[in-house]
């Protein structure tokens, strides 16, 4: 099958109905490029079993934030420290482990890199920026 989502194919079930298929046709082709990255990324990071968990994710896009450009750990964890997420003093940030913070975040919430960026569920990025999840501890 082809497809504008790179990963697609491995979601869908070989006894996928063709109303089914059909249906995520309509709405995938609705999608602009971003959207279409950011459902790539719902597939990786949510327990996909049937067409209608592939068709529920492509409804989930507003539940997802999409970082373009984030594409690795390192970049993540300089993305984590820019933006606050994480608080340190600037003078501190040549010495830190961006991989490291990176895949600390990476691990401790659902998200997933597709080849353009990242893409994290909302509440838990949310959660995170208020200081409310389970954090990123620094050794």
């Amino acid at each position: 099958m082809e497809s504008a989502i790179p990963n697609l194919s491995q979601y869908l079930p070989a006894d996928g109905g063709v109303q089914e298929i059909s249906r995520l046709a309509e709405k995938i082709e609705g999608m602009d490029r971003e959207e279409q990255m950011k459902f790539s990324g719902i597939l990786d990071c949510s327990s996909i079993s049937t067409i209608e968990d592939v068709l529920q994710a492509a409804d989930s896009l507003s539940l997802y934030e999409y970082f373009p450009g984030v594409t690795c750990s390192r970049e993540l964890g300089g993305y984590v420290v820019e933006n606050g997420l994480m608080t340190f003093s600037r003078e501190v940030w040549p010495y830190l482990d961006y991989t490291g913070i990176g895949e600390e975040y990476y691990a401790s919430h659902s998200c997933a890199y597709t080849g353009a960026g990242l893409v994290v569920r909302k509440d838990e990025e949310l959660a995170l920026e208020t200081g409310q999840s389970q954090g990123i501890q620094m050794q």
